[in-house]
């Protein structure tokens, strides 16, 4: 791993890692380290933590104590993480990379936030093609996909000014890198996946880091410039949703169609048996058993 210097927090130890430093067969320097202790890495700033109930609160907790904007949040473990559809996100210590960022969108309209959650997504899908070389997909709206089995979740929420303008976002991720298939619960095995069981090889989780950063400040430059249009751009280009049968949970009833677009708010545009289209915006979908194998 290129760069300088910088300090990892793992199972308990923070390390001073060195330029040739790959998380494992490593010397590593161990020193003492409090929770929440501030490293740099790619030019943001990096508290890491050994457990936190979710990065996500830890976060918001943290962020009016003026965090830069960028700032992130790293736990080896979480207690409490939640997903989508208030799932549980859980797992062994140290084998899956989980952070929150803080986007400080401030003006923006409240709106439009659930865009970030689809820029995310196409973000992290592309730092995890850069460094592992594997074909990555997102199901709508964030959850990335190989070979249909989930990689990874993500967990978007705001912080709003009155008015319904965006004060800021606390963006999470937890996404799977060295987990072994026996990591996961039963129920959820033949559904999850890890780039570990993918590339049949360790990955390190700070050099997926990095390479999310350097993709986020690529393309929120291209944001600035373009509008928000650009995200829907860039989120089909590592879409496997349109164009497929479609089953959603609207609030209590289910709604079958073809997914056939995304809305300028980021949402779902279905066009029913019936013929009519209807607009989804967080509600959860299923692209059906024939996917799996299919992304």
């Amino acid at each position: 791993m290129r760069g300088g210097n910088e300090r990892y927090e793992n199972n308990g130890l923070a390390y001073k890692i060195r330029r040739r430093f790959h998380e494992r067969g490593a010397r590593l320097k161990k020193t003492a380290a409090a929770e929440g202790v501030g490293v740099k890495i790619n030019g943001a700033e990096v508290m890491l933590y050994r457990r936190v109930s979710s990065t996500n609160t830890v976060m918001k907790e943290l962020a009016a104590s003026g965090l830069k904007d960028g700032s992130i949040i790293w736990s080896q473990y979480q207690s409490q993480g939640r997903g989508r559809m208030r799932r549980k996100w859980d797992g062994k210590p140290g084998r899956a990379l989980l952070f929150s960022m803080l986007v400080k969108a401030a003006g923006l309209e409240a709106r439009y936030a659930p865009l970030y959650t689809l820029f995310t997504a196409a973000v992290l899908a592309e730092a995890v093609k850069n460094v592992t070389g594997l074909r990555v997909g997102i199901k709508w709206p964030n959850d990335i996909v190989v070979g249909g089995r989930k990689l990874c979740g993500i967990l978007s929420e705001s912080n709003l000014y009155s008015g319904g303008k965006v004060n800021y976002l606390v963006i999470g991720i937890g996404l799977n890198v060295n987990q072994k298939a026996r990591d996961f619960p039963s129920e959820i095995r033949p559904a999850s996946t890890s780039l570990n069981i993918e590339t049949r090889r360790h990955i390190s989780r700070v050099k997926i880091l990095k390479a999310f950063l350097r993709a986020w400040r690529r393309r929120t430059e291209c944001l600035k410039k373009n509008g928000l249009s650009y995200i829907v751009e860039i989120w089909k280009k590592y879409d496997i949703t349109l164009g497929r049968e479609v089953e959603v949970i609207n609030g209590e009833r289910w709604l079958k169609g073809r997914a056939v677009d995304i809305g300028a708010l980021g949402e779902l545009i279905i066009e029913t048996l019936d013929g009519n289209r209807v607009k989804c915006l967080a509600e959860d979908i299923s692209l059906g058993k024939y996917y799996y194998g299919k992304g």
